[in-house]
């Protein structure tokens, strides 16, 4: 359980760290289709909101393994998580195409 928990951590750990990196550098290359079917209207703002995002994501992923083990969650749940934030990254591209 020890090496589960280490584990989650440190994926936790880097995303957090990819999180950081986006939001310092300001840049969104890593969306793929870039300048050939995406071209963001603001970058630095979409950059700043997909940042906090992975943030949470890997706060997520080092939080949840203890809350499962204490009160007896599924998997299940931590998927319905990671597709709430793949959501809402898609939310943030079509609300950075709508923004003028």
């Amino acid at each position: 359980m020890l090496i589960y928990l280490l584990l989650f951590a440190l994926a936790g750990c880097l995303f957090i760290w990819i999180g950081s990196n986006i939001l310092k550098k300001e840049r969104t290359p890593f969306i793929a289709g870039y300048n050939t079917v995406f071209h963001p209207k603001n970058e630095r703002v979409l950059a700043r909101r997909v940042g906090v995002v992975v943030i949470l994501f890997g706060v997520e992923t080092i939080l949840f393994p203890p809350v499962a083990f204490f009160f007896n969650f599924e998997g299940f749940y931590f998927g319905i998580l990671d597709g709430v934030d793949i959501v809402v990254v898609f939310i943030l591209l079509i609300v950075d195409q709508l923004e003028v």
